[in-house]
């Protein structure tokens, strides 16, 4: 998956140092949304993430940290928009 630019982006975080977290290709800026008491992002999964989701119905989190992480949410919605 990749993080995507979107419309309510109001910052974008900057990759640390590949050499810590992974190949130059894996750091990457991530476009974020912060307000609300939250950080948000937005991801696109690739043609072959999404036949992998389609067949397994999962999605695994990492979160780059030395003991602990925040809270964390995902979804499939938007939280810009009301839900119907």
């Amino acid at each position: 998956m990749k993080p995507v630019q979107f419309p309510e982006q109001n910052g974008t975080l900057g990759g640390g140092p590949a050499e810590y977290y992974g190949t130059e290709d894996d750091v990457v800026d991530l476009p974020v949304h912060r307000g609300n008491d939250m950080v948000i992002s937005c991801w696109k999964p690739s043609l072959r993430d999404r036949l992998k989701l389609l067949l397994s119905s999962r999605v695994w989190l990492m979160v780059l940290a030395q003991t602990t992480h925040a809270p964390v949410a995902m979804s499939v919605d938007s939280p810009f928009k009301e839900s119907a």
